[in-house]
């Protein structure tokens, strides 16, 4: 019997982990937060295009694909962690850390 259980790779919890944090971010400026949020620039269209260029490129032959795969990975990767580190940073300087 054939496994049916779809597994998130990496790259979706990282897309989804931005997708988050861009959702709370978007929260709080509507609940008035905008002073504190600024310098908060979220692309969230560019991060969607990563995730989709890397479930493309996964299965690459080629070693440019292999290499824009690699390329994009680290990418989507570097954003979701920033994203992350950013908000510690402002709810630290918030809350008088």
């Amino acid at each position: 019997m054939e496994d049916r259980n779809i597994y998130p790779t990496d790259s979706s919890l990282c897309y989804d982990c931005y997708r988050t944090v861009n959702r709370i971010v978007e929260n709080a400026r509507e609940a008035g937060l905008s002073p504190v949020l600024k310098g908060f620039r979220f692309h969230a269209g560019k991060i969607k295009t990563l995730h989709f260029r890397i479930n493309q490129n996964a299965t690459a032959k080629s070693n440019d694909r292999k290499k824009r795969y690699q390329q994009d990975y680290d990418t989507i990767i570097s954003r979701s962690e920033s994203s992350g580190s950013m908000t510690e940073q402002k709810k630290r300087k918030h809350e008088g850390y």
